[in-house]
């Protein structure tokens, strides 16, 4: 489920590339994804994109589309997390909360989740017009934001997968939203590679109260466990991805 998670994002990437003219073959565009994003576990939280700046330019992709395609990928991504938290938190019991979380501006941003949904849109799009070379390209944005969906929607079933294996009855729609929550403070987080550190200690505040301290932690502790060797696996697929590509390219010009 982490890596069908993962893929989702490769499909976003995919769409903005050929969106800003990039003319790859899928398997090369896999390659540069796959390959390119085992760099969040590098220190700065910057590193996948870095790895993508290096790797597309070596395949003749300008510097100016990468930029461009990191921009709408890291906004259509936001978007998207932002709308399933929305969305998914309806159904959330705000009295299991931990007591830092129960607070007067947490209550209000809850109450008026629906228009600061609506406003962080208009502003993200408006950045993407500004400073991404989104003109002309809204189609591709829009369908990568309900990409984007299913990436949580799969991290939330892989979460409910390790909290049933370990004895509790998961309620999917919260996690859903603790998931979420939990990987875009990770993602937005300067320093913390992968969101390490950040999204465990916000999986075992939300978790605890529900399941208990000993199931959230343990869940926490594989989560992260999990997806490192998804990443590490997933990397391994772009590597082979790269291989046919070449292979491909040399029998074309043979």
């Amino acid at each position: 489920m982490y890596m069908l998670s993962v893929m989702s994002g490769a499909l976003a990437f995919g769409m903005f590339s050929k969106a800003f003219g990039v003319r790859l073959p899928p398997s090369r565009l896999l390659y540069i994804f796959l390959v390119s994003q085992i760099g969040k576990y590098i220190p700065g939280n910057v590193g996948q994109y870095v790895g993508r700046f290096y790797l597309s330019g070596k395949h003749g992709v300008l510097h100016r589309a990468t930029a461009s395609i990191i921009i709408m990928e890291i906004i259509s991504i936001v978007v998207s997390s932002i709308g399933i938290i929305t969305y998914s938190s309806r159904t959330i019991d705000f009295t299991l909360l931990p007591a830092w979380i129960r607070n007067d501006e947490a209550a209000a941003i809850y109450e008026y989740r629906m228009p600061i949904m609506a406003a962080v849109l208009i502003i993200f799009v408006g950045a993407g017009l500004a400073f991404g070379g989104l003109r002309g390209k809204l189609a591709a944005f829009f369908a990568s934001i309900l990409s984007g969906v299913p990436c949580f929607i799969f991290l939330a079933f892989s979460l409910s997968y390790l909290l049933k294996a370990l004895g509790a009855d998961a309620d999917f729609s919260s996690l859903v939203v603790w998931t979420s929550i939990s990987w875009l403070l990770g993602f937005v987080t300067p320093g913390s590679p992968a969101g390490v550190g950040i999204r465990e200690y916000l999986l075992i505040q939300f978790l605890s109260p529900v399941y208990g301290a000993g199931s959230a932690t343990a869940a926490a502790l594989l989560f992260r466990i999990i997806s490192c060797a998804g990443d590490c696996l997933l990397a391994l697929l772009g590597l082979l991805f790269g291989r046919y590509a070449a292979t491909r390219h040399a029998e074309d010009k043979s």
